[in-house]
């Protein structure tokens, strides 16, 4: 069960440093980085990343409540690999940029 859940939380931070919407939220960076922070590049860049990777754990995370809620049964196998393969399919636009940045295209 915890590798499941591993396995999620690195997607998705794969998926917040590689993701085709980064520039997006690096764009909007007026709308969510606060003003009191530092405005080098360093942060913004690292913020953007891990706000997208919560994002996608949100959201792949809502297949799975609404499976836990539907069957009454809480923390199980089966909706961690919900959750997983929510992970999986939303990962899919990712992969190119990843693959592109390790060099395999």
């Amino acid at each position: 069960m915890r590798l499941a859940i591993l396995a999620t939380v690195m997607l998705a931070i794969l998926n917040g440093i590689f993701s085709p919407y980064w520039i997006v939220a690096f764009a909007l960076q007026n709308l969510w980085y606060p003003f009191f922070l530092p405005t080098g590049i360093l942060l913004p860049v690292t913020l953007t990343a891990a706000l997208l990777a919560m994002f996608y754990l949100l959201v792949s995370a809502v297949p799975a409540a609404l499976y836990e809620k539907l069957s009454g049964q809480s923390a199980s196998l089966a909706s961690r690999g919900i959750w997983l393969a929510t992970m999986v399919v939303m990962s899919w636009p990712s992969w190119p940029n990843l693959a592109r940045s390790m060099g395999w295209s």
